[in-house]
């Protein structure tokens, strides 16, 4: 739902005032936001975890010819 459609029906409640609507459709939107914000954050840090452990096992492969 847009934060427009939201505004409609929250105006369509009786004693709800024009600034209230407005209000609530935009922290609903915002919320909607941080949501998706969070969820990228967690995705872009099991990213790096998996690059961390190829790194590791890179320089692991690497080293091995150096131990006598």
């Amino acid at each position: 739902m847009s934060t427009i459609d939201l505004y409609q029906v929250l105006r369509q409640i009786p004693n709800v005032t024009d600034d209230q609507a407005k209000q609530a459709a935009t922290g609903a939107l915002q919320q909607a936001r941080l949501s998706k914000i969070e969820a990228d954050i967690a995705e872009l840090k099991v990213f790096v975890r998996i690059m961390l452990a190829l790194q590791l096992l890179i320089l692991g492969l690497l080293l091995v010819p150096l131990i006598p």
